[in-house]
């Protein structure tokens, strides 16, 4: 049968006011309508509509245990601002350790939302539809939610109430028979609930401790610490693992297909090429190149060739900028010797190598050569061609390399995470 509230002294479109019958203390009841169990906060004698049988939750219960969150006080979640109601402290049937806070809110149209707390990490949640892709009617282990993100299974329990004190829109005494289960995909999580023969679904993220303070602004909250991983505590830095890992796969493909379409499809561009001849009479000889001009910051290639057979070659060779006049200086040398030894062949040297000028601003260039030779009577030559480049592949290895690296130090640290969050399930 239905238990009337007892002495409800007004009542209108913000709530009622009663008056408990074995204190006399006055309370509000925010939502009259919805509100299946409300506890005096003074002494816990317990209101129910529907369980004339309840006794008293005994007040040393209720004072063992912290209130963090103070009744009536005021925060904002999801840009709502909310009431608090009720509190009610909660462990696992069967494993005590298991504990947790359960505060109820309410915003100002009457509709409630849960906040709890265990060992310092923090849960908002509101009630929500079935999704179409959940099923109940057997142990599903993940399902991928409306969100488009995949839940996998935490836990699995009947829960137990050991004090309560407030309103709550449901009978926060008769828990034992009240199964839940909860789908994370941190910082998301779901939870399915099963008592008698209804069926409920919440939908909740996590909130970090900074959250929940700037959410109660007006209270001067002293939270515990937190302890452990919570059951949908986010990863370091707010990373999530599995989407850091598929833009990382993604990143690793589209550098590679732009490394091959860049460097397929663009040859270096000769801007000059120069041959000096060093023969008997001249053993030191200079050439100034043609002008070219750059429109854009470049790389530069010089390819040096010469023709020497055991003797060497070189060259300095200057870049000048017409219009400032700076100058860039290096010096490319051949050197190419071979012979036989003990009735092996042996060689050094080589008579190629090709050099670079990173970061040549746009302008106008030549370059000044000086060559040298050795004192050999033998005829030799020494072509050096500039060609504009493109950056070198190496630059595209060394980033993929970073990110290689960052890669697998995310997944390494992050399957530790996951370790510590997911322990033995308990499914009973």
């Amino acid at each position: 049968m239905t238990y009337q509230w007892i002495d409800i002294l007004s009542e209108g479109l913000g709530g009622a006011l009663i008056k408990c019958s074995s204190c006399s203390t006055q309370t509000k009841i925010y939502n009259l309508k919805k509100a299946q169990v409300f506890i005096c906060p003074k002494c816990q004698k317990i209101f129910s509509k529907e369980h004339e049988a309840y006794g008293k939750i005994t007040s040393q219960k209720i004072n063992s245990t912290e209130i963090i969150l103070p009744l009536l006080s005021k925060c904002i979640f999801d840009e709502t601002s909310y009431t608090v109601v009720g509190l009610a402290n909660k462990h696992e049937k069967g494993h005590r350790a298991e504990k947790w806070q359960e505060y109820v809110l309410i915003d100002t149209l009457g509709n409630y939302a849960f906040l709890t707390g265990s060992f310092g990490h923090w849960i908002f949640l509101k009630e929500c539809i079935k999704p179409e892709t959940f099923t109940d009617k057997a142990v599903s282990y993940e399902f991928e939610n409306i969100d488009g993100l995949t839940y996998k299974v935490y836990s699995s329990y009947y829960q137990i109430t050991e004090s309560a004190i407030g309103e709550f829109p449901y009978d926060v005494i008769a828990t034992k028979k009240r199964f839940s289960r909860e789908y994370v995909c941190a910082p998301n999580i779901f939870t399915y609930e099963h008592f008698n023969n209804e069926k409920t679904y919440f939908q909740g993220h996590y909130v970090t401790p900074s959250e929940l303070k700037k959410a109660f602004s007006d209270n001067d909250l002293t939270l515990p610490s937190r302890e452990g991983v919570g059951s949908c505590h986010r990863f370091y830095l707010k990373i999530n693992q599995n989407q850091f890992l598929k833009f990382s796969l993604w990143f690793f493909a589209l550098t590679l297909i732009s490394f091959f379409l860049i460097f397929s499809s663009r040859s270096a561009n000769p801007l000059s090429t120069n041959k000096i001849e060093l023969v008997d009479s001249i053993k030191t000889q200079q050439v100034v190149s043609n002008s070219f001009t750059l429109y854009e910051t470049s790389l530069l290639q010089i390819n040096t060739h010469s023709s020497i057979d055991n003797d060497w070659i070189e060259a300095d060779v200057t870049l000048v900028n017409e219009k400032t006049g700076e100058e860039k200086t290096f010096v490319s040398g051949l050197e190419y010797y071979h012979g036989y030894e003990d009735g092996e062949s042996w060689s050094e040297g080589g008579t190629e190598k090709t050099d670079y000028l990173n970061n040549i601003k746009p302008g106008k260039y030549h370059t000044e050569m000086r060559v040298f030779g050795s004192d050999k009577t033998t005829y030799r030559d020494i072509q050096i061609q500039i060609l504009q480049d493109y950056p070198s592949s190496w630059n595209y290895g060394l980033l993929i390399g970073v990110l290689a690296v960052i890669t697998a130090i995310v997944v390494y640290f992050g399957n530790l995470f996951e370790k510590s969050r997911f322990g033995s399930l308990n499914d009973e």
